[in-house]
Parts: C-alpha cells; sequence; structure tokens
C-alpha cells in the first residue's frame, strides 16, 4: 500500500504459502494491521499480489482458476466474501433481492423464490424480505450479508469478523449454519478477533509483521499465541 505523506510502498503480506480444504473451517488470526483483511481481499480476487498467485479448484484435475479473472455467476459458485461492514457488499434494493444478487433479476424467479425463501428463514429475516438493507440493525445486516454469501453453496466462504456486534444467541446461530455448509464439503476462513469462534474451528493460522507465524490445531494455538499480547485469545477456557 502507499505509505501516508511519503514516497514508496508498504508491503503488507510477505511469504505466504497457504492451502485450504473442502469441509474444514479456519481461524485466521493476527494483530490488528497484520494483514488479515488483505490477505481475504486477495484470496477473493478484489486485490492482486505484487508477486505469486491465488488459484482456486480441487486440485486434483485442471483447471484452477485465478479468481481475479472470473466474474459473474462462475465466481459466486466457486467462492464468496463476507465484508467487516457488511453494507458495503450490498446491491439489492430489497433483502429478498440482496440474497441471490443482481445477476439473478429478471429471470425465471419462480424457480429461485423458493430457494430464498428457504435461507431467510434460516437466518432469521423473512419478515424483513422486503426491507431496504441499510436501514436493517446491525445484527440483521450481517445476517443478511452471510446469507447471501451462503447462497448457492460456494466452495470457498471467507469471512471478515463474521460475528462483530453479535451477541452470544446471534454467534451460536451463525456458527450452525456454517456447520452446515462446511459438513457438505464448503472451506472456510475466519478473520477474527472473537475468541468464542476458535472451539468451533479445525485450525489456526496466525498472522504477524505480514507472515505466517503459526499455522496448526486450535489446541496448539491457545497454548502459545505466537504473537503479544496474547489476549484475547487467553480468555477461553
Amino acid at each position: 500500500y502507499p505509505l501516508e505523506n511519503a514516497r514508496g510502498r508498504r508491503t503488507v503480506l510477505k511469504g505466504i504459502d497457504l492451502e485450504l480444504y473442502g469441509a474444514t473451517r479456519t481461524a485466521l488470526v493476527g494483530p490488528n494491521g497484520a494483514g488479515k483483511s488483505t490477505l481475504l481481499f486477495a484470496l477473493a480476487g478484489l486485490r492482486r499480489p505484487d508477486s505469486g498467485s491465488v488459484r482456486i479448484g480441487d486440485g486434483a484435475s485442471p483447471p484452477l482458476h485465478d479468481p481475479a479473472r472470473l466474474r459473474g455467476e462462475r465466481l459466486s459458485q466457486l467462492i464468496a466474501l463476507v465484508f467487516q461492514d457488511p453494507e458495503i457488499g450490498f446491491v439489492g434494493r430489497t433483502v429478498v433481492e440482496e440474497v441471490p444478487g443482481p445477476r439473478f433479476r429478471g429471470r425465471q424467479r419462480r424457480t429461485i423464490d423458493p430457494e430464498v425463501a428457504s435461507i431467510l428463514q434460516r437466518f432469521g429475516l423473512a419478515d424483513l424480505a422486503q426491507r431496504d438493507p441499510f436501514r436493517l440493525s446491525q445484527g440483521e445486516q450481517r445476517r443478511l450479508s452471510l446469507a447471501a454469501a451462503s447462497w448457492g453453496a460456494p466452495e470457498v466462504l471467507l469471512l471478515d469478523e463474521p460475528t462483530y456486534g453479535l451477541d452470544r444467541r446471534g454467534t451460536d446461530a451463525v456458527i450452525s449454519l456454517l456447520d452446515e455448509l462446511r459438513a457438505i464439503g464448503q472451506a472456510q476462513l475466519l478473520a477474527t478477533h472473537d475468541p468464542r469462534l476458535l472451539p468451533a474451528c479445525d485450525r489456526v493460522v496466525a498472522l504477524a509483521q505480514g507472515r505466517v507465524a503459526f499455522d496448526g490445531p486450535v489446541g496448539a494455538f491457545l497454548e502459545a499465541p505466537p504473537y503479544w499480547p496474547a489476549e484475547p485469545w487467553q480468555r477461553i477456557g
């Protein structure tokens, strides 16, 4: 990124070598400024790395796709990103339009309405179907962004602080829904500072100073977080 009030650029991520696997949930943790959001944006194809590459596929048969080169429906089948601020990603005029996204407007609504209705029900949004997404509460906006990202069960789901602003009940509901998607083979990467999420993850990747400082089981990470301060992870007990 360009340096403020100075010439030159700041490198945020360095030497990242990372693989995500189907039917697993990985927590992406690290101090503020460690590069978590930048990594999510690179994986989603929203930022191109200055070197190296991002590829998505099953690894067994070609082709492997560069998310940055995919568009529309094909991209949505492979990967979805939930922003930390949900309203950034909203494109629909109503909640019911937001779930399938603009690429399905004007098509045969009879074929998608039952699916959309089912997702709205699961995320507790059925009574808000005709509301403006920008006029929802923070918790409702977060649930809507998760509903839209999970529609169609993309192979990879990237989430930036998915439980921010949610209470225990809301967090449990999010984890339950993510469990359903993981069970059918979805790979999930959750950038988070929330210690409540770690017990629900299979793996932790910790970033520190732009590099992978830890990649392994949750238990091993909690025993010795690779950066200081170790909070909030020490509160898990």
